[in-house]
């Protein structure tokens, strides 16, 4: 499943999440996250935090000095 959601990643909780390995590709960061905290968002409009298992969060066009790998 791809849900690709822009807005409102200030409700996105990963102060109890973790993740070992990062991906850089071109222009994109993938951390493969464990454990992340959702509410008030359109995955879980409820007001009490939800937690994802694991997922994938990809920040698009970033500027970097790293080479990729």
């Amino acid at each position: 499943m791809k849900l690709i959601y822009s807005e409102k990643i200030e409700e996105i909780d990963t102060f109890e999440s973790a993740f070992k390995y990062f991906y850089l590709n071109a222009d994109n960061l993938i951390l493969p996250i464990i454990n992340i905290g959702i509410s008030e968002h359109p995955l879980n409009p409820e007001k009490k935090m939800k937690y994802l298992d694991k997922c994938l969060l990809v920040f698009q066009e970033i500027i970097t000095s790293l080479e990729p790998t």
